[in-house]
């Protein structure tokens, strides 16, 4: 009997413990499934900015996943510093700012990993995204020599030894900042001094002064992630934005004068067959 008892203990056991983990398993396969992508980009001052985008699959459209924490991490060999949480906004960005001169653990390569994840929640199943990234300085030289306008972008970073070494093969971009996008200048690789050396266009529009915002970029490197310069040089050509007064015609806000002259007429003749009717009710009227 106590032998029984214990079967049926132990078979009550395994009944309940199984349709718990049904109903979890059923729980767990209602959450929607999350993507999630990372980026990594050095600006020009050195501040460093981690972008995730988080989103779902709503049959063939993806919808943003919006409010919810996305914590940051950084990890060398032996160490993980968490950097923030941040939660997605509207079009489920979550964006973390770091300030220069803060520290990344490395491993024995000097490569740091950055990972964002997010947890499971009501909605939504957890998710998480590293990317792995070498430190580099990208120093950018905008000059004039002999009429000639150049920029030249030099890529380094530090070897295991601290010392600064070029990188070679990487791909730069030229830019120039315009109202709503950028235009592309020229792009190449660094050379064996990590050196990519281009002649600027003497014909690109600036401002009314002829102020240009000349930006620099490496894109999606492997190694190196995103880094970006950003410049204000005086080398385009002045554009006056004054407002041009045009002649008058239909199509401007100022009408031709034969229209204005043709409308006073209609008015006028109007206005004196509506008098001249009003004229000869009263005098009717006086007859009788």
């Amino acid at each position: 009997m106590k032998t029984f008892n214990i079967i049926l203990s132990i078979l009550f056991i395994l009944f309940f413990a199984d349709n718990s983990v049904a109903q979890n398993n059923k729980k767990n396969a209602k959450l929607k499934k999350v993507r999630l992508k990372i980026e990594y980009l050095k600006q020009t001052d050195g501040t460093k900015v981690l972008k995730s985008k988080l989103y779902w699959k709503d049959g063939k459209k993806f919808m943003p996943v919006v409010n919810q924490d996305v914590t940051f991490f950084a990890e060398g060999d032996t160490v993980k510093l968490k950097l923030g949480t941040i939660k997605s906004n509207e079009e489920g960005f979550a964006v973390l700012y770091i300030e220069k001169g803060v520290s990344f653990p490395v491993n024995s390569e000097g490569v740091t990993t950055f990972t964002a994840k997010m947890k499971k929640g009501k909605e939504f199943k957890s998710a998480k995204r590293s990317v792995d990234i070498k430190d580099a300085t990208l120093n950018v030289t905008l000059d004039i020599q002999d009429t000639v306008k150049y920029v030249e972008a030099k890529l380094t970073t530090l070897n295991s030894e601290g010392e600064s070494v070029p990188i070679q093969g990487t791909e730069i971009f030229v830019y120039v900042k315009r109202l709503y996008s950028l235009f592309k200048v020229a792009n190449g690789v660094t050379d064996e001094n990590g050196q990519y050396k281009v002649n600027f266009p003497n014909d690109i529009p600036g401002d009314s002064i002829g102020n240009l915002h000349v930006i620099v970029k490496v894109l999606d490197s492997d190694d190196f992630g995103n880094i970006e310069y950003i410049g204000s040089v005086k080398w385009g050509t002045v554009v006056s934005y004054a407002e041009e007064h045009l002649p008058r015609a239909l199509w401007t806000g100022e009408a031709p004068f034969w229209m204005i002259i043709a409308t006073l007429i209609i008015l006028l003749g109007a206005w004196f067959n509506f008098l001249l009717a009003v004229y000869k009710v009263i005098k009717i009227k006086s007859i009788s």
